[in-house]
């Protein structure tokens, strides 16, 4: 029987396995979502810690403003409980890329035991001048290339490198560096790019820059364990780096103490040795003074001479002079002479030329005129025969005529009498031929006189007879003057001749002359010569005299800047003894510092990230699974009545209770027991790693580490178990309290009422038929009706909660860093450096940054800035604590007004005023009067004048007065900065980093960027939930849907025997489910509104405060989201309608 019953039930699931399959998603989606989350925060924290944990990661970092020694690490290193301690340099620098843009590097010494880097492509530098690099600065195609260190640094910067250039070699992760941000800097535009790291050959600083601590104990990063374990031993370590930071304070001085006794030393060694070199130097002045003046004197004598000497010359050179110009004279003379005589003889030439070419010219003209002669004769021969041609040609032509005129007269006389016609025509054409003939031969001889122009020859003829006589007239006259040319010339030729020879009696003469000159030149050549000779002598007597004196004057000077030197030399060396001196005196022990881990931005981020994860975690995940075991226990009790009538069978068969009992319990704890293991295992797996992964956009750890969680597998189980299998108990033991045969008889149907819009005839009467069966139907299954509603307001909440978490945390950072905190920039200065109430800006390091500000068109204000506790009746908080210096200006820099965007009144003396977190967390509002209190325990009071909107940290704003009620005189070691709107505020910020007193710059623009990241990584959780609602809304309606048609299988059937057809049947039935959607969405919208409420004050981030809303796009998607999934719904259970067999149906019974 039992093997039956367990058949049975198999069967049963197999039947129902879109009923048992929906069991089992909601328990597993429920328990997978409840787990996952859960378990999300402690996977985050052990992947983080296992990762930090193989590249041992510091616990604690020492700094020292004079540096460490290996005496100093190996001293930290002996005391107890430590690991192992390591000392590293670091050091910022601007670097040059491949395309010599800038930027800033922080160089690393790579340490063997701590802080171990994790390679990820290429190699680990092997010499001193290779390094590797950040994966976010470089990628794999670097490895090879090279950084240069640009010429922009300071020297003193670039001092600290052992190179200028460095090869690339690989890449690597940084357990210094997990978070994107690598900090800021007072180089280039204030901005880390990024890290790398060298060998420590790479290096070239005689001390280290740090020293890392690591403690030798295991506990989990972020617990309480480890938090405790730090803060024991931080004080401890505080005065262990106190300690070294004196011996090396002490060890410096005494070794700054000797150095100065030996610079003493070599100084008095010095002052003698440069006294006896001066001595002797003087000595040798005087010496050169003497042999100096012994010159003098024999130039003077020389020069006498060399004077007498120049006398005789100029008068010889006179003598010369004068006999030159005579000569000169004569030359000129006889050269005018010559002049003359050439121009003669060339005057002569040119008449010989001209006759010469007259009489050419004479007798080609002659013979010109006799060949003129001999052509007019023959052209006079030529004419006479064409005249003679002619006369011939006409007498023939006159014949020719006699000839026609005497054959005309015979044709006339014929044809007088009477010859025929006929007999006359030859003649007749004869007659007209010869006629032709006798006009062509005229017409071709008066073309050939014309031709041949008789006439003009003749004409011509005799006009060359008349040029022949008249060129024999000019040949006449020509000769004529030929011949008078010819006497011209006979006589100047005789002239020429006299003056030739006389012109050779003065060249002659003149050579004389000049000979006698030239012996003259030569003596007086020779005497100059002497004379130079002499010069020359002297000059170099006087040149030797003037270097001579040249080098007495220029020892002298070496002697007196020797001596000035000396003095100088001397007294500078004292000063700077006295100053070393003086520094010594003033030499104060170094200040030292212990940083923990809580300094590092990434290590810090991540825990702030991983408990959004776990507020979030605290409950959403509850309400989550609570829906899902809502409609669980909707499914089986719901399954439980639909099966009364098989029960009954199974009971009049004899089954006993528990086996009927332990059918269903079967059916749902099976299904219940595999969702929440698949869930459990899937939850917490995949949620973390989407998580994970997604936080992986802004962290670079290591892989994943899963933790397996018993007590969540148990608890998850327990629930999941209870919320189906003690359903089904419940459902199971009210029907067993009947009888067999009442539970096989159908349940009386309910009793039917008017509805109350039958009360609204308004409306009433204009629905159709259907509608009102639709109305009814909903109204009358009030069970059914109120599980729907339930369901899908539930799943509506989820969602509207979901998008509601991301509304009001998106926009935080913005809101904080751009309405609130609307300066540029925050400075931080010296401490006692700053500027109390009663100055002005007169004192020197506010009044440096001050003046820098304006020099970059920016304003500045100073405030105070420190923490205080805020004494409560249940303990104390920490708050952050703002005084103005001066309250008029603050507004330009910090905005502080309500919730409402109302500006408050800056607080007077005696006043304050808080942020609202800290309002509503500890029920404070204006007019309470609040109480902090120092590190020294002294306390004032002031009276709550408002309360501001603000999302990050916790603040408090006083009075200056209020503050120096205990402080006395208020430091305002802090400056708000703002610039222009085109001002670079990292290159400026980066400009008042390198001011010395300034310590700190913080650029509002980079924690905008920080915050508005850290808020972003929850709203990709948020995103995860809206996912993970939206899954469920859907199965819940798929889940309520499919029990809502199977419930009603004959009513469907029914209707469809009467005609319903298919559009029908399904706008009949989903109608009901599309007004059940609609309702319970509305209710969805105020419980969603509710829950997010619920979950945003669960979700309390020490120090952020929320912006509490849902905006109308949230509650859109949400309303959308509902309707789409049961719009799927509808139409995946469009084909179970279709599936009906009508007359199966019809045939079961209830």
């Amino acid at each position: 029987m039992r093997s039956m019953m367990s058949r049975t039930t198999l069967r049963e699931i197999k039947l129902s396995f879109g009923r048992y399959f929906a069991i089992l998603a909601i328990v597993a989606l429920g328990v997978g979502f409840f787990s996952g989350l859960k378990v999300t925060r402690d996977v985050m924290v052990a992947s983080a810690d296992t990762y930090l944990e193989e590249g041992q990661m510091y616990d604690f970092r020492l700094l020292s403003t004079l540096g460490f020694e290996q005496e100093d690490v190996n001293a930290f290193a002996a005391r107890e409980d430590v690991r192992a301690v390591e000392g590293a340099v670091s050091a910022d620098i601007i670097y040059l890329d491949a395309g010599d843009n800038e930027g800033v590097v922080k160089a690393h010494s790579l340490t063997q035991e701590i802080n171990k880097v994790v390679l990820v492509a290429g190699r680990m530098p092997e010499r001193a001048d290779e390094c590797v690099v950040d994966g976010n600065l470089y990628s794999e195609s670097d490895i090879g290339s090279r950084i240069r260190l640009s010429e922009n640094n300071a020297q003193d910067d670039l001092d600290n490198f052992a190179y200028q250039e460095y090869t690339i070699t690989g890449i690597v992760k940084s357990p210094l560096y997990v978070q994107f941000e690598r900090g800021t800097t007072s180089l280039g535009n204030g901005q880390i790019k990024g890290f790398i790291y060298l060998l420590p050959e790479g290096f070239d600083m005689e001390v280290f820059t740090e020293i890392y601590v690591k403690l030798d104990q295991d506990e989990q990063i972020y617990s309480d364990e480890y938090n405790d374990a730090i803060d024991a031993k931080e004080e401890i370590w505080k005065e262990y780096c106190r300690q070294q930071g004196e011996r090396r304070f002490r060890s410096i001085v005494e070794e700054a103490e000797g150095e100065l006794a030996d610079a003493r030393k070599e100084l008095e060694e010095k002052r003698v040795e440069a006294e006896e070199e001066l001595e002797e130097a003087r000595k040798e002045l005087e010496d050169a003074r003497e042999k100096l003046e012994e010159g003098e004197l024999e130039l003077a004598q020389g020069e006498q001479e060399a004077a007498d000497g120049k006398k005789e010359l100029t008068r010889g050179r006179q003598e010369l002079e004068d006999g030159k110009k005579e000569i000169e004279e004569n030359r000129q003379k006889l050269e005018e002479g010559r002049q003359t005589l050439s121009e003669n003889e060339t005057l002569l030439a040119e008449k010989k030329q001209e006759y010469e070419a007259g009489k050419a010219s004479y007798e080609s003209g002659k013979r010109e005129l006799d060949s003129q002669k001999a052509r007019l004769e023959e052209a006079g021969k030529q004419l006479a025969e064409a005249e003679a041609q002619f006369a011939a040609a006409q007498q023939q032509l006159a014949a020719a005529e006699a000839q026609l005129t005497e054959l005309r007269s015979q044709i006339e006389a014929m044809a007088a009498a009477g010859t025929p016609e006929e007999m006359l025509a030859p003649y007749r054409q004869q007659l007209q031929a010869g006629e032709a003939e006798l006009q062509a031969g005229r017409d071709a001889l008066a073309a050939q006189m014309e031709a041949a122009g008789l006439e003009g020859k003749k004409a011509e003829l005799q006009a060359g007879w008349d040029q022949i006589a008249a060129a024999e007239g000019q040949l006449a006259a020509a000769w004529s003057q030929l011949s008078q040319g010819a006497s011209q010339i006979v006589e100047a030729e005789a002239q020429l001749a006299q003056a030739k020879t006389e012109i050779q009696d003065g060249e002659r003469q003149l050579a004389e002359g000049e000979q006698e000159l030239v012996e003259a030149e030569r003596e007086l050549q020779d005497a100059r010569r002497k004379l130079r000779d002499a010069e020359k002598e002297l000059e170099e007597g006087r040149r030797e005299l003037e270097e001579g004196r040249k080098e007495l004057e220029e020892g002298q000077a070496e002697y007196d800047e020797a001596y000035e030197e000396f003095v100088n030399e001397i007294a500078d060396a004292e000063k700077e003894i006295a100053e070393a001196q003086e520094e010594i005196d003033d030499l104060e022990a170094p200040d030292t510092y212990v940083l923990g881990r809580d300094t590092n931005i990434g290590y810090v981020c991540f825990e702030s990230d991983s408990s959004v994860v776990d507020g979030i975690a605290n409950v959403f995940p509850a309400f989550f699974f609570l829906v899902a075991a809502l409609v669980c226990m909707t499914t089986m009790n719901r399954m439980v009545e639909e099966q009364r009538t098989q029960i009954g069978v199974l009971k009049a068969l004899g089954y006993g209770e528990a086996a009927i009992m332990g059918k269903f319990l079967f059916y749902s704890g099976s299904a219940a027991l595999t969702g929440c293991l698949g869930g459990y295992f899937l939850g917490i797996h995949v949620f973390p790693y989407v998580i994970w992964y997604t936080y992986g956009i802004m962290y670079r750890f290591g892989g994943i580490v899963y933790v397996f969680d018993w007590p969540m597998l148990i608890i998850s189980l327990v629930g999941a178990l209870a919320s189906s299998m003690g359903t089904t108990w419940v459902s199971c033991r009210h029907e067993l309290k009947e009888n067999a045969a009442g539970l096989m008889r159908p349940k009386a149907p309910k009793a039917g009422k008017r509805v109350f819009l039958e009360h609204v005839p308004f409306i009433w009467k204009r629905l159709k038929f259907l509608q009102k069966v639709s109305v009814r139907n909903i109204v009358r299954y009030k069970k059914r009706f109120f599980m729907m509603v339930i369901g899908i307001s539930g799943c509506t909440a989820l969602l509207v909660t979901g998008f509601g978490v991301r509304d009001s945390v998106t926009d935080i950072a913005d809101r904080q860093f751009g309405e609130i905190q609307i300066y540029d920039i925050k400075a931080s200065l010296k401490e006692k450096t700053g500027i109390t109430a009663e100055e002005t800006r007169s004192a020197d390091p506010a009044e440096e940054l001050a003046a820098q500000v304006e020099k970059l068109g920016g304003s500045c204000t100073f405030a105070y800035e420190g923490t205080m506790d805020l004494v409560l009746d249940n303990g104390i908080k920490s708050v952050n604590l703002v005084v103005a210096q001066r309250p008029e200006e603050i507004g330009n820099y910090i905005d502080i007004h309500t919730d409402s965007n109302q500006p408050l009144e800056y607080p007077k003396e005696g006043e304050a005023v808080i942020s609202r977190k800290l309002a509503e967390s500890y029920h404070l509002a204006p007019g309470d009067m609040i109480t902090l209190q120092d590190e020294n325990q002294r306390t004032i009071q002031a009276v709550i004048l408002g309360v501001c909107e603000n999302y990050i940290y916790n603040y408090v704003y006083l009075h200056a007065d209020t503050l120096e009620e205990i402080l006395g005189t208020v430091d305002f070691q802090n400056a708000y900065i703002n610039l222009p709107a085109d001002a670079d505020v990292h290159e400026a910020g980066a400009a008042f980093m390198g001011m010395e007193a300034v310590t700190a710059v913080n650029v509002n623009a980079d924690m905008q960027v920080r915050f508005s990241s850290m808020m972003g990584s929850m709203n990709y959780i948020v995103l995860v939930i809206i996912g993970c609602a939206a899954c469920l809304a859907f199965i819940v309606l798929y889940n309520l849907n499919n029990i809502n048609i199977t419930e009603r299988i004959r009513e469907i059937a029914t209707i469809k025997v009467l005609g319903f057809y298919k559009r029908e049947t399904a706008v009949y039935v989903f109608r009901e489910n599309l007004v059940l959607t609609a309702i319970g969405c509305g209710a969805g919208l105020v419980l969603g509104k509710l829950l997010h409420m619920y979950v945003m004050h669960e979700v309390d981030i020490d120090m952020i405060a929320f912006d509490v809303k849902i905006t109308v796009t949230g509650y859109l998607l949400s309303i959308l989201l509902t309707f789409l999934f049961n719009w799927v719904v509808n139409r995946m259970m469009s084909g179970k309608l279709d599936r009906i067999n009508m007359a199966e149906s019809l045939k079961s019974v209830d």
